[in-house]
């Protein structure tokens, strides 16, 4: 009898598409192809192999049995019996421990390793408290358990053939009860230690990603060999003309560059740019990058460029696609909202058609040269158990990975993200460079905060000089307007009536939806400014009519024009729009350096230190930020004189020191979570045990509790795409449901807004799918404003997002 793996509906029957034992073995193939150089100091690279060449063999054991392939191929539900994880995790666990196979596995940690990479290849990754082999003590299980082990002993013959082991005995299906207890060591944490957590993470990745691409036949991306002075040539025929900002830039580069010369690829080193808004470290970075990729030869090496926003992803893959035009190179865009779609379009003429199943693996495998992502794609597959995300996590090994705008990072994760990129920079041979312009202290929190020990990674700055170049631009001052009392809506308008200078045009960030709206509000009601030039910019307007606005203001920008813009931070990074003067309610000063960033942002000479005036409202900050940080940025610009770019850098770094806590006195309240999880991950504690943090509580941006999704259904486009969704919920075919969804998703997506549920009431009735919400267009009016997006009118509080 053949045994399949995998099964496809032809002519209405189900046929086997891939034999089992071909399955296995291919899996495998990849997955030992794909292991990179690793730098453990409890397992070496041959330790990594064997388990992981076992745990792809015995992987699909369980599908051996006559329940699996009766459910696979005459689609007869056969129940719980047709489950493969556990029974063949089980199998690996005593097959392992029993014949001694893998070296010096006293304690059976490693065989264990190998029965929770099985049990888990379907599910994301449990809490080592809730995968102890004494939970499956249920007589329920232990009764189908014995069935399917009886079932595939029948086949004893033909498994040993295949799989090629000596025999297969009864007792390699015993439920090993308590051989195990030497893992409760964990619990107790005597042995916890941060490397199981990596290698856990390393070779479930492998497993997993060998497992899918190998069942949906996907083809691994075969990585291409890139000329590392593309980018010095691309600026070549890009810049015209020798301008004095063009020189700083080709010299910063040059000196990034010249810093392979000092670099020691055996010595483990996180890299950090630090350098002005405005200098070129996108490129300067890809062009250190690809030097760097020369220098390590290495067949499977990536560049992964990571950002903090989804708008930014797009202008830089397009800057990046430019210095490849003359290159085979392929650059992988994945963030929530990537089109699959237009990539399957791309590959119709070619010779390998991907399908709608090849492009989403494609996609969430990362096959291609270079990926451009997000921080929440990257930090969630390093500090994570999601199964979907952790297929990639292997092709961080020995990759090369920016992080741009490292700033944007909350403060409470700085040590937990500083140590997990010093270990995977350690334990798995990546090349991390941070990038900023207002450096933030990852790795000396992780220290602080002991989640590094001493000297456990040098940090290596690859633009050494970079003070100079802070004082070479002139292009603002932060002019701190703080008062003992907080400035009231009243307060403001006679300020911005006062500062407000016609010849001149203005930003206005504030911290809350809520005071943005009231801003707007009295600078239009002032009277002193023309409608036309008046914008608001918040995430209360839906996606697809924000993009729409940020392309008028910067029309009219471009043009001269003297516009105001009121907004909330959405407008702090990563939009390209260039003021004379603005306004900043105090935040933190990150924040307020990034804002400056959007004034004379093209250093004008004639527009020397433009003025960004901070004042103080209410208790905003704190609501959004916290005490802590509130307090801080207050003390270090009340009663300050005006703070010019060329002191911005003594600026922040005098903040960020003061934030993380003086000299062994780290600010273990506000950093508490940070070592909470990394304690979590030393214990392999997945997912919520009692009332301990677990990994899964890592959240980069925090989900909000009591709001909901709201479907605007503002224009004929939007019906269009209403209409569509509403008839995939009804659809019963997966694969075309799948499909449908997947067509329209980036476009739907872009008239949903986050809305506190208590706002909307009235649309109780209109709920059209899993916590999403429709405003139709008949009640447009009463609950959307085409300036001002969502109105807030049923309730008094000050709901913030």
């Amino acid at each position: 009898m053949i045994h399949y793996s995998h099964a496809k509906k032809e002519n209405g029957q189900k046929v086997g598409t891939k034999k089992l034992i071909d399955h296995l073995n291919q899996a495998k193939q990849a997955a030992l192809y794909n292991l990179a150089e690793t730098y453990f100091a409890n397992y070496s690279k041959e330790d990594i192999l064997k388990l992981l060449e076992y745990a792809c063999d015995f992987h699909d054991l369980g599908k051996y049995t006559d329940y699996f392939q009766d459910y696979l191929l005459k689609e007869i539900d056969t129940g719980n019996k047709r489950f493969h994880s556990q029974i063949s995790s089980i199998f690996a666990f005593n097959f392992l421990s029993q014949n001694n196979l893998l070296k010096n596995d006293i304690r059976n940690y490693k065989s264990f390793f190998t029965y929770y990479l099985i049990k888990n290849h379907h599910s994301s990754l449990t809490s080592l408290k809730d995968d102890l082999f004494f939970k499956l003590d249920s007589a329920q299980f232990k009764h189908y358990h014995n069935i399917q082990a009886e079932n595939i002993l029948q086949k004893a013959l033909l498994i040993e053939k295949e799989l090629k082991i000596s025999s297969l005995k009864q007792e390699y299906f015993n439920l090993p009860e308590t051989t195990i207890k030497n893992i409760n060591n964990w619990l107790s944490g005597r042995d916890k230690n941060i490397e199981n957590y990596f290698l856990i993470l390393y070779c479930f990745s492998l497993l997993i990603e060998a497992d899918k691409m190998n069942a949906s036949n996907t083809n691994y991306y075969d990585y291409k060999r890139v000329d590392s002075d593309l980018v010095k040539e691309h600026l070549k025929s890009k810049q015209s003309k020798t301008s004095e900002i063009n020189i700083k830039r080709t010299e910063v580069r040059e000196i990034i560059s010249a810093q392979l010369d000092h670099i020691d690829l055996n010595q483990p080193e996180i890299y950090t740019i630090t350098a002005p808004t405005g200098i070129g470290k996108t490129l300067a970075s890809l062009e250190f990058a690809l030097k760097l990729k020369d220098k390590i030869e290495n067949k499977n090496i990536q560049i992964i460029y990571c950002l903090p926003f989804i708008n930014i992803i797009e202008q830089t893959a397009n800057e990046f696609a430019k210095a490849f035009e003359n290159e085979e190179i392929k650059i992988l865009k994945h963030h929530q909202f990537t089109d699959i779609f237009s990539k399957i379009k791309e590959n119709e003429d070619s010779e390998y058609k991907n399908s709608l199943d090849n492009a989403l693996m494609e996609l969430e495998c990362w096959q291609a040269d270079v990926i451009i992502t997000t921080f929440v794609q990257l930090l969630h597959t390093i500090i994570g158990n999601k199964n979907r995300l952790l297929k990639k996590f292997n092709h961080l090994a020995g990759s090369i990975i920016i992080l741009d705008e490292v700033q944007s990072i909350d403060i409470k994760y700085w040590p937990l993200i500083g140590a997990s990129l010093a270990y995977l920079a350690k334990l798995l041979g990546s090349k991390i460079i941070l990038m900023t312009a207002t450096k933030p202290l990852l790795i000396v929190s992780a220290y602080k905060t002991a989640l590094l020990e001493k000297d456990f990674i040098l940090e290596k700055e690859l633009l050494p000089n970079h003070k100079e170049y802070f004082e070479f631009f002139t292009r603002t001052q932060i002019v701190p307007l703080i008062k003992d009392e907080s400035y009231s809506i009243e307060d403001f308008e006679d300020l911005f009536i006062n500062k407000r200078q016609p010849d001149k045009s203005m930003l206005i960030v504030v911290n809350t939806i809520k005071r943005s709206l009231d801003v707007y509000k009295i600078v239009k009601e002032s009277n002193i400014i023309n409608e036309n030039d008046l914008f608001y910019l918040s995430t209360n307007i839906i996606p697809a009519k924000r993009l729409i606005i940020i392309n008028k203001i910067k029309r009219k920008l471009n043009k001269g024009e003297k516009i105001v813009l009121v907004s909330t931070q959405c407008v702090e990074a990563g939009v390209d729009l260039d003021f004379d003067m603005g306004f900043r309610d105090i935040g933190p000063i990150d924040s307020i350096i990034q804002v400056a960033g959007r004034i004379n942002r093209n250093n004008h000479p004639e527009k020397e230190y433009s003025p960004l005036y901070i004042i103080n409202f209410d208790k905003d900050c704190s609501l959004i930020y916290g005490a802590v940080i509130n307090n801080c940025a207050k003390a270090l610009l009340t009663n300050k004189d005006n703070i010019r770019e060329t002191q911005y850098l003594d600026l922040i770094g005098d903040y960020f020191t003061t934030l993380i806590g003086k000299d062994n006195e780290p600010a273990k309240k506000s950093l508490a979570e940070s070592i909470e999880i990394f304690e979590a991950m030393k214990k392999l504690n997945f997912t919520s045990c009692n009332d301990e943090k677990s990994v899964e509580d890592f959240e980069l941006i925090k989900s909000k509790k009591n709001y909901v999704d709201l479907f605007i259904e503002i224009d004929c486009k939007a019906s269009f795409l209403l209409k569509l969704y509403k008839e995939n919920l009804n659809e019963k075919d997966y694969k075309k449901k799948k499909e449908l969804y997947l067509s329209i998703k980036k476009s739907f997506n872009k008239f949903i807004l986050s809305v506190p549920k208590d706002k909307i009431y009235e649309l109780e009735d209109l709920k059209i799918g899993n916590n999403l919400y429709h405003l139709p267009i008949a009640k447009l009016n009463s609950f959307y404003d085409i300036e001002t997006g969502f109105i807030r009118k049923l309730k008094a509080e000050d709901f913030i997002f």
